[in-house]
């Protein structure tokens, strides 16, 4: 079999006629020697002498799969600098709007918090007047933490079936009917839920990762608080809330001499009817010989009346 033995001066004509070198080392140790690797015949690659001789098509193929993966990387390249390029310019359009509905949206939490988690609370704590319901916040407020942190999640699940119900009813068009049934089922949850976090609080900080939860939550909160205070959003609320107030007092002053006259008016018409309504209720009962059961008690079951004594002379 004919071999190739072709030096280090032929590696130009050997480059040019499609072949491959290879370094390798020399079986008799004389350090690397450049030898042109044989073409062998089509698609096909065979050891002579220790040689590997490799067919043209397989360095074609080498040089295309590499190629393609460079022009892959490049393009996926490309394609992630526009992305990202096309990424920011989107940020930087939508960020004043989402901006805008983040300060609405605390403004709202905050508002919640402020007119009703406190007040609502407030309320339910004066219920504690009725011996039953002061029993039963005792009891809560005797519970071990895990019982404690049970009874916490209580409303917020007893509650769930009725904003189904509102979301059921508003998917079937009663709009009012579910807003209304939503409103009621979110106060008296969240009004339950303030009121048992008040009593269970030192129940609940005795679990440890609710404690660590709520020591991370609460300076979070007041940083956000703070923030939103001091924001447009907050200062545009508290100027509507003013004007609202002030118009709500202005309206109630003149509208009370007429609301005070409709209700004196009512007043009388409910004590007349009532009156009419007892006199047919009389004539009736007249008419059907019913009255000796309706009569008035005859002198001697009536109470005797006791005279005043004499003055003495």
């Amino acid at each position: 079999m004919r071999r190739w033995n072709c030096w280090a001066a032929f590696a130009g004509t050997a480059e040019a006629a499609g072949l491959s070198l290879a370094a390798i080392k020399d079986h008799s140790g004389n350090g690397a020697v450049i030898r042109p690797l044989r073409l062998c015949g089509y698609g096909r690659s065979r050891s002579v002498g220790g040689l590997t001789e490799i067919s043209p098509m397989s360095f074609s193929v080498n040089r295309l799969l590499t190629e393609t993966l460079r022009r892959l990387v490049r393009g996926l390249t490309g394609v992630l600098r526009l992305l990202a390029s096309g990424a920011r310019q989107v940020w930087l359009l939508l960020r004043p709007p989402l901006l805008f509905a983040l300060n609405v949206l605390a403004a709202l939490i905050v508002v919640f918090e402020e007119w009703g988690w406190r007040p609502l609370s407030a309320g339910l704590a004066k219920l504690a007047r009725f011996p039953l319901w002061a029993h039963l916040e005792r009891s809560i407020a005797a519970l071990p933490p895990y019982g404690a942190l049970l009874v916490f999640t209580v409303p917020s699940v007893v509650l769930i079936p009725a904003k189904l119900i509102g979301v059921y009813m508003f998917a079937t068009g009663h709009f009012i009917v579910a807003l209304i049934v939503i409103l009621l089922a979110k106060i008296i949850s969240t009004a339950l839920i303030a009121r048992i976090f008040e009593l269970t609080q030192p129940a609940l900080m005795q679990i440890g990762w609710f404690a660590y939860a709520y020591n991370k939550f609460i300076p979070w909160k007041d940083r956000v608080f703070a923030w939103l205070r001091a924001s447009w959003v907050w200062r545009v609320g508290r100027v509507v809330k003013w004007r609202t107030m002030r118009s709500l007092r202005a309206g109630w002053q003149r509208w009370m001499p007429t609301l005070r006259a409709s209700y004196d008016g009512l007043r009388q018409f409910l004590r007349a009817s009532t009156k009419s309504l007892a006199e047919r209720s009389r004539a009736l009962t007249v008419r059907l010989g019913l009255e000796r059961f309706f009569s008035p008690r005859s002198d001697a079951a009536a109470p005797k009346q006791i005279a005043p004594p004499k003055p003495r002379t």
